[in-house]
């Protein structure tokens, strides 16, 4: 997790400061970021996106007809680089902080679609404080799991889908095949 830790941005990464093998993110993931973005697009709409990374899912959110765009990002660092990246954006809300002590904020409008880029922490927390009650109907929840390890249980109104894509990504990175995976959920 990033929240109040220093990283250090080049053309092709983000990682933390002093870990240089400790990636938030990396260009090879743009493939997967793009198929994220159909699917949590679909409906258009309203999209809440939890991570800014390096602005790779959420300049493709902004290649297809959105209502809205709200961003979530906790590093002080990143949320600078969001900041200048939305100024003509006119459809983007940005809010500061953690979203699990904010989803609160977040919970007070209903998205169609949902993306969860926050590495390491709880995805079934997320899903229980903010998708069960800000995703509307007909909705789709996705988030970053590339190597397609969560599965969860998410009852009679939710589906997951795992749609298996191939990226090229470097060798000795955090996930070294090219198999990839795009989890989302919808909200029947």
């Amino acid at each position: 997790m990033t929240n109040g830790r220093n990283v250090v941005f080049s053309e092709d990464s983000i990682h933390l400061e002093n870990e240089p093998n400790s990636f938030v993110m990396m260009s090879w993931e743009n493939e997967l970021m793009f198929e994220h973005s159909k699917v949590v697009c679909q409906n258009g709409g309203h999209i809440l996106e939890i991570g800014f990374g390096m602005g790779i899912f959420a300049n493709y959110v902004q290649s297809f007809s959105i209502q809205s765009h709200t961003i979530v990002e906790v590093n002080p660092q990143i949320y600078e680089k969001l900041k200048i990246w939305s100024e003509s954006k006119e459809n983007v809300r940005v809010i500061y902080g953690d979203w699990y002590k904010i989803y609160w904020k977040i919970n007070q409008h209903k998205y169609d679609g949902i993306f969860y880029d926050a590495d390491c922490d709880n995805i079934s927390f997320f899903r229980e404080k903010v998708v069960d009650r800000s995703l509307s109907k007909n909705g789709v929840f996705s988030y970053f799991d590339p190597k397609g390890r969560d599965r969860y249980k998410y009852g009679d109104r939710l589906h997951q889908y795992i749609m298996n894509i191939t990226c090229d990504i470097p060798t000795n990175t955090y996930h070294n095949s090219s198999d990839c995976y795009v989890n989302y959920v919808k909200y029947l």
